[in-house]
């Protein structure tokens, strides 16, 4: 992967490197060796780019880390990574494809509708839509997904119908499925397992 002249090295003194992709942290890579760099998912910053606390997921040994920076120091998990000049490419595994539930509701015949995104790479383009009994949903294919920046709303376009989804904190609308009202579910309490193209619900307070 090739990197902006922002990229910053720093490494600690058994020889494992952190690098910024830019001043901010808002890339971010890890390796042990300084020579396969695996990317980070940044969960949280604190501070201005010269000192601030940065909370990060890596989903490759599956821990919650947070970092501590301060000018050309970084502190993390009691070592100290020190400023060196880096280089502009190097060898990267990117964040794996997971996804994550987005949206999940009932339809009044007991059909459910449940939409997923990437979690590490979410934007509304990677948005899928099942639609079924919970037994064997199928992906529906997307037109469009557009969020209305005047009110909130998100309106997914389906070859099967429209999914509007208002404003989380518009307590005065619900979500409809092709005007039909529907209830908005709690995907925790769900077993949900995403495959390919189909996907199985189960309640687990059943």
């Amino acid at each position: 992967m090739k990197l902006s002249q922002e990229a910053l090295f720093f490494r600690s003194y058994d020889g494992s490197v952190i690098v910024y992709g830019d001043k901010w942290g808002e890339t971010l890579f890890r390796s042990s060796d300084g020579r396969i760099f695996f990317e980070l998912f940044r969960t949280g910053f604190g501070g201005s780019p010269a000192e601030h606390d940065l909370w990060f997921e890596d989903p490759h040994e599956k821990v919650k880390m947070r970092l501590h920076r301060k000018g050309n120091e970084i502190r993390l998990n009691g070592k100290v990574y020190k400023k060196i000049d880096g280089c502009s490419e190097i060898e990267v595994v990117p964040l794996p494809e997971v996804r994550h539930p987005e949206y999940l509701f009932g339809l009044p015949d007991e059909q459910y509708i449940y939409v997923s995104a990437d979690k590490y790479h979410y934007s509304h383009d990677s948005f899928k839509l099942f639609l079924g009994d919970g037994e064997a949903m199928k992906e529906v294919s997307l037109k469009k997904v557009d969020w209305r920046h005047d009110n909130g709303t998100i309106i997914i376009e389906t070859e099967k119908g429209k999914l509007c989804i208002p404003w989380k904190f518009d307590r005065e609308l619900v979500p409809t499925w092709r005007k039909t009202k529907l209830a908005k579910l709690d995907s925790e309490n769900f077993e949900i397992i995403e495959m390919d193209k189909k996907v199985q619900l189960r309640n687990k307070r059943v």
